[in-house]
């Protein structure tokens, strides 16, 4: 028995390192003209990059700022769909200026990462509602160490 448990555990880490080689994630970056949330967060404008918290969790992602050290950690769900033209940053923006982060779209990607809806939003969504939709592109992510 322990010959068998010594050669699967090094299996096991070798299929595990591989596996986070093998799906590390692009980025996208997106520039953001105005503040927005991110659930309960507020971010200011600017240049953010968007991506996997950790490659094995696919609906945990991160938004961050370079600049300002502004970021927010936020869970998403995959929402079915078509095969996406561009990659795209979608907002939904209230009354008086006030806009959340939506909705991720990448090129290439069927489907898109649908933000999941803080308390506010959920509160705010009796008003009138328009979508904003940013323009994103692609880097390809290092791999976390």
């Amino acid at each position: 028995m322990k010959k068998l448990l010594l050669l699967i555990f090094p299996l096991l880490i070798v299929h595990g390192q591989f596996t986070s080689a093998e799906i590390a994630s692009p980025r996208v970056i997106v520039d953001v003209p105005f503040s927005f949330m991110v659930g309960e967060k507020t971010l200011p404008s600017g240049e953010y990059s968007i991506s996997r918290v950790m490659s094995l969790q696919p609906d945990s992602l991160v938004i961050r700022n370079e600049e300002n050290f502004a970021s927010a950690i936020f869970l998403s769900r995959p929402e079915n769909g078509k095969v996406a033209e561009e990659t795209l940053v979608v907002f939904n923006k209230y009354p008086n200026d006030r806009y959340f982060l939506s909705e991720i779209l990448i090129t290439g990607l069927t489907g898109s990462s649908k933000v999941m809806e803080s308390e506010l939003e959920r509160e705010l969504k009796t008003q009138e509602l328009k979508k904003v939709s940013l323009n994103g592109r692609m880097r390809q992510a290092e791999l976390d160490d």
